[in-house]
């Protein structure tokens, strides 16, 4: 029936049930090294796409440090697995994941050949894997030697993520129950120590996943104490129930792995503790096991101490946990972007099957025909849905994700080119796509952060003020069962509290945080003037608060003097009724005189200040803006006369050249294509073009002259353009704020706005932006602008200016999808035209941005371009001219055989190192072992001195 089934779903739905199948296999560790693999492998090639950004300390500290130390690598880096620590200090980090992928392909290797039936297994397999046994077997050896944990709690993890200064200060041992004072202390939030991250997880793995053979090699000679006394008891009480209770479980927990979890151990200590209590109860003390129980309780408060100092984690290791659960979508994306192959085999026979008309359907721009452009349509549409219907725990690593497949399509395009498989235009089409939905969303990932924070700050301030009171000591069995249960239920709750913070949709925080932009926004994209002229007037009106209660105290007391002065006098001795109320109503006009005059005073006094602020500010900024327009025009002149200069020495050395390569020659055989002798080329007017080029360009930096009979548009955009923003948004503020405008004042500004926008070019007409970018699936498959590579040689400011204007792009998309929202909620003052006159210029001026950013990528692109034909040019130079230069294809695939043979080498290697090291480490003599020979020298010497003494 099963058959019958498969034969009739289609090959799309049996590929689904496949991809189900996989994905419901490689769950847990198996996922994470997937999806760890993929993104350290895209992450380690190089060329484009670069690394993403790396987010801010606020957000993520360790990704923040990491990106600091190693700015191109940090991104594969993170996603690398923690490193195992299941084999001590005798291998290095690298070294350690090295030997835990042989160990895993080692033993999944071995589990085949028992499920094969392999039993004989022939001597020559025997031998090619003899390197392989004795490297398993010396990693074994070095799992169960591993030592004990340390008894002190030296570093204290249990201040993890919390400052350092009572580290410095306290040397000795610091007991359970001031560790949760010093962690109450702290403050995970603000602070972030990443060795004691790193030593609170390594603890943690040994006492959730085993690993440390030393720390559960202690649980042996308690309990097997244990189990002597019991057996002595069996004896004089044979089939006793309790006792052989008892003893069934310390037979179970010596019975387990050496490699086991601590928890399991514990957890049979404590069992033996519970059941062990009542035969206490009891039990003379001739026949008491209060002594072998002392041995197993203080293990137990043992590993319960060390499990106070990771509690500080747990609050992360949820937040690991979201992400985690955020990656079984890997399996999904890969599907969305990959279709398997059954249904590309479909399709291409379906085109082939097809009419002729269909078959030779025209292709758009991209490169894609109309089925693929509606596939990726289909596409951006998905993968919209499957951003906002993320979870906020989910959503950074669900944008991480997107990056992956990015840098995943990026490649998979290259290849294919460099291959002459295809153009690619589909691998390149969704790699835009992924690139901007990626851009568009990771603007929200503040305050998705700040969103986390939020819910995990009372979680985390609810978990120090337990770590004030949670104490492991030695009262007896009951008291610490209390308190364990008692920590256990509070640790849940705090846990289960931030668990479900995080499993919050995303969407609403996405619609919060657009809806917060527009004229809301407007204060925040003021200029350096307004700035500062608030922050005068802020500065000034505190000043005058405080001298303004200063002057009424004193006031208080002057009028408190004179009028004890006056009743001692006896000038209110015969004062009528109706004269002291004449006398009390004209000192009360008095005092409001008195106000109304300071209060102005103070108006007054806050205007001058703001004022002076707001002039020197705008002072400061005329004279920076024009040392960097002077020093923009000194630096293009220089550079200018630099190119017209080699442009001269290259047609110079160009005319020396042909003059000295006779006809018939090999070098004019060489030089005929280059055709240096035509004068209507380009390249023969080479240096006048070069000076052209730069009087041209050099007009539209701000504030040059115009050039001489040349009349450029829109050499000032720049300036113009930004005036023109700054001009509206402080009109539009102070109107907003000013509560003595009226209406038609309002209406007459909207109504002026309007109507100068044509003349900047700004139109609001339907037909100047075309249908086919008017949706915002369109504006997601535009391709990504390319970093040029000027940047560099232009300085900090340049670079600032180009990310701060390509994050101003994907704002922009995010208001006018907020401003088509908003669109039918107009005011009612507005009329229908003035909002569609209002959302047309809108849409028209992203429109114009597009444009301008599809023109810097054009420029980008030329500009790698002629940077690659120099660098060529450089390589030729650097041959002497001697000779020509070697056949580039066989030197390449020459240079790609010796890369390949030297990454062999290094992993050999690498590998041998690994062999050497581990099978060193297991030799019982000391001169054997890394290091023992020096050592061994050493101590003959010292045996040497002494006999010589002696």
């Amino acid at each position: 029936d099963d058959d019958d089934d498969d034969d009739e779903r289609t090959d799309e739905e049996k590929a689904s049930i496949a991809a189900a199948k996989i994905a419901g296999l490689l769950e847990g560790d198996l996922l994470e090294e997937v999806v760890a693999v993929h993104r350290r492998v895209l992450g380690g090639l190089r060329g484009p796409p670069p690394p993403p950004p790396p987010p801010t300390r606020a957000d993520d500290p360790a990704a923040f440090t990491a990106a600091a130390k190693n700015p191109s690598g940090w991104w594969a880096a993170s996603g690398a697995p923690p490193t195992p620590a299941r084999y001590g200090r005798v291998l290095t980090p690298e070294e350690a994941v090295r030997a835990t992928t042989f160990v895993r392909s080692y033993d999944v290797g071995a589990k085949i050949a028992r499920a094969a039936g392999l039993v004989d297994v022939p001597v020559a397999v025997d031998e090619i894997s003899s390197v392989g046994h004795l490297l398993r077997t010396a990693l074994e050896h070095a799992c169960v030697t591993r030592a004990p944990l340390p008894a002190d709690g030296s570093p204290m993890i249990h201040r993890v993520g919390g400052g350092k200064k009572e580290l410095e200060t306290k040397e000795q041992t610091p007991s359970a129950a001031g560790a949760g004072a010093e962690l109450a202390a702290g403050s995970e939030a603000e602070a972030h120590d990443p060795a004691a991250d790193a030593a609170a997880d390594a603890l943690g793995a040994d006492l959730n996943e085993g690993g440390c053979a030393g720390e559960m090699y202690l649980v042996v000679a308690p309990v097997a104490a244990v189990r002597r006394r019991l057996t002595a008891l069996l004896e004089e009480w044979p089939e006793h129930p309790l006792l052989e209770q008892l003893a069934e479980i310390c037979d179970r927990v010596l019975a387990l792995p050496l490699l086991s979890p601590l928890k399991q151990a514990l957890t049979g200590l404590e069992l033996l503790l519970a059941r062990a209590q009542t035969w206490e109860e009891g039990a003379a003390s001739h026949v008491s096991l209060a002594e072998e129980l002392t041995a197993c309780a203080k293990l137990a408060l043992r590993w319960r101490q060390r499990e106070l100092r990771t509690w500080p984690r747990l609050l992360a290791r949820a937040a690991e946990r979201h992400a985690q659960r955020a990656h079984r979508t890997w399996f999904a994306l890969h599907r969305l972007l990959r279709p398997p192959a059954g249904i590309k085999k479909k399709a291409r026979k379906d085109d082939a099957n097809a009419d002729e008309e269909n078959a030779a359907a025209e292709l758009d721009a991209r490169g894609l025909d109309e089925e693929e452009a509606e596939g990726l349509r289909q596409v951006t549409l998905a993968l919209e849905e499957y951003v906002q219907g993320s979870t906020i725990g989910e959503f950074r690593a669900r944008l991480d994700l997107l990056w992956q497949f990015h840098a995943d399509m990026a490649v998979e395009r290259r290849s294919i080119r460099f291959a002459s498989r295809g153009n690619g235009a589909r691998e390149a089409a969704l790699s835009n796509v992924l690139y901007n939905t990626w851009r568009y969303y990771v603007q929200f990932l503040p305050a998705v952060a700040r969103q986390v924070e939020a819910a995990r700050a009372p979680c985390a301030q609810k978990l120090r003020d337990h770590a004030k009171l949670a104490k492991w000591e030695d009262r007896g069995y009951h008291a610490m069962k209390t308190q364990g249960e008692a920590n256990q239920r509070s640790l849940h709750k705090f846990v289960r509290a931030f668990d479900v913070s995080l499993n919050a949709l995303v969407l609403p925080v996405l619609q919060a945080t657009n809806g917060k932009v527009g004229l809301p926004d407007l204060p925040s994209e003021r200029g350096a003037a307004e700035v500062a002229a608030a922050s005068a007037a802020a500065a000034q009106t505190a000043k005058e608060a405080k001298n303004a209660a200063i002057e009424a105290k004193n006031k208080a007391a002057r009028d408190a003097r004179e009028k004890h002065k006056a009743s001692s006098a006896g000038l209110y001795k015969n004062e009528t009724v109706e004269e002291r109320a004449r006398r009390e109503v004209d000192e009360e006009e008095a005092e409001k005189e008195y106000q109304r005059e300071a209060e102005a005073a103070r108006k007054r006094a806050v205007a001058e200040a703001a004022r002076r602020a707001s002039t020197a500010a705008e002072v400061a900024a005329e004279r920076m803006r024009e040392e960097a327009r002077s020093d923009a025009r000194q630096s293009w002149l220089d550079l200018t006369s630099s190119v017209v200069a080699d442009a001269s020495n290259a047609a110079r050395a160009i005319e020396l050249a042909s003059a000295a390569v006779y006809p018939g020659s090999p070098a004019s055989a060489m030089a005929a294509p280059l055709r240096l002798d035509e004068e209507s080329l380009y390249q023969s007017r080479l240096p006048a073009l070069a000076k052209r080029l730069g009087e041209v360009l050099g007009s539209s930096l701000a504030g040059a002259p115009p050039v001489d009979s040349t009349t450029i548009a829109g050499q000032h955009g720049a300036d113009d353009v930004d005036e023109l923003a700054s001009t509206i948004a402080a009109r539009a503020t102070a109107l907003r704020d000013d509560k003595t405008a009226k209406k038609a004042v309002k209406k007459k500004a909207l109504t002026d706005l309007l109507r100068a926008l044509p003349k900047f070019g700004i139109q609001s007409a339907r037909k100047y932006v075309p249908d086919s970018e008017r949706s915002p699936s369109a504006w997601f498959r535009e391709a990504p602008l390319p970093r040029p590579t000027c940047l560099d040689s232009l300085g900090p400011i340049a670079e600032e200016a180009f990310d701060a204007a390509d994050a101003y792009y994907y704002r922009s998309m995010a208001r006018v999808q907020r401003l088509r929202t908003v669109r039918g909620a107009a005011h009612s003052d507005l009329s229908s035209r003035e909002v569609d006159v209002a959302c047309g210029s809108v849409e028209h001026l992203l429109h114009i941005l597009r444009r301008q950013r599809r023109n810097v990528a054009d420029a980008a692109r030329v500009e790698r371009g002629l940077a690659t034909l120099a660098e060529g040019v450089v390589a030729l130079q650097s041959l002497g001219g001697s000779e020509p230069p070697p056949p580039q294809e066989r030197t390449k695939r020459w240079l790609l055989s010796q890369r390949s043979a030297l990454d062999a080498i290094c992993e050999s290697v690498a590998a041998a190192r690994l062999v050497h090291k581990t099978v060193s480490a297991a030799e019982s003599t000391p001169g054997l072992k890394p290091g023992g020979g020096a050592a061994a020298a050493a101590g003959t010497r010292r045996m040497s001195v002494v006999r010589g003494r002696s």
